[in-house]
């Protein structure tokens, strides 16, 4: 019981830790962004954050993450069904045309 009560405070500790270093990004303001924006914010992210092994620096990330939050919101905000004047025909209709390519391919 007693390691049960332990876990479960540690567990709101690191909750509680979590939610308040949490950065809100308006979604507006992420979708906002052009594709051009995006992609720099995403390329400082890397190159800030990632070194030529591919190794991410959580530990910096965790102090620095705004950018990050920005591009993330970005993606949760832009997509080819909500705003389908940003994203080419070829990737707004490639569902469909997947669809159509199996079942004619489909014995």
């Amino acid at each position: 019981m007693i390691h049960a009560t332990v876990r479960a405070a540690y567990m709101g500790f690191g909750l509680l830790s979590l939610v308040s270093i949490a950065t809100p990004v308006n979604a507006r303001d992420a979708a906002s962004l052009s594709i051009g924006e995006w992609e720099a914010l995403w390329t400082k992210v890397l190159a800030r954050h990632v070194d030529e092994s591919g190794r991410i620096d959580f530990d910096a990330l965790s102090h620095d993450h705004t950018d990050l939050d920005r591009v993330v919101a970005f993606i949760a905000a832009v997509d080819p069904a909500s705003q389908p004047g940003r994203f080419p025909k070829v990737i707004r209709n490639a569902g469909t045309e997947l669809e159509e390519v199996w079942r004619v391919t489909r014995p």
